[in-house]
């Protein structure tokens, strides 16, 4: 997985750093490896003013059009554009409330042998 974190104050250096990540591909490339631009995400993060006077809403690599993306997802976190972790967030929670819900589903008999199983481990862990 590649990841790349590029700091762009102005949108007229987006032609500098599409050379950039084709510096990037080249390079990956010639030591046998390959970029997927399918699963390549592109975000602009900033205030919410600066962001509304950003004006691309893509750009192109590898003759692949990216859609600028407001929500991006890097090693399991989800950023937001404007940097808040509401995203991230609620995708804990929704997670975590799946999870509950599973545990709903086991029968009680199984819920009785849960602490049992977890002080007979207790001893085997150490503590």
């Amino acid at each position: 997985m590649t990841h790349s974190f590029i700091f762009i104050r102005d949108e007229g250096l987006l032609p500098r750093f599409t050379e950039c990540i084709a510096a990037i591909e080249t390079w990956m490339t010639a030591n046998r490896l390959k970029m997927n631009t399918d699963k390549t995400d592109f975000i602009w993060l900033g205030s919410k003013h600066h962001l509304a006077n950003i004006k691309t809403q893509s750009i192109t690599l590898e003759a692949v059009h990216v859609p600028v993306s407001s929500v991006v997802t890097c090693f399991g976190v989800e950023f937001h554009s404007q940097l808040t972790f509401i995203p991230h967030v609620q995708c804990l929670a929704r997670r975590c409330f799946y999870h509950l819900r599973q545990l709903r589903s086991v029968t009680p008999f199984q819920l009785q042998r849960v602490p049992v199983a977890a002080t007979c481990a207790l001893p085997l862990m150490g503590t």
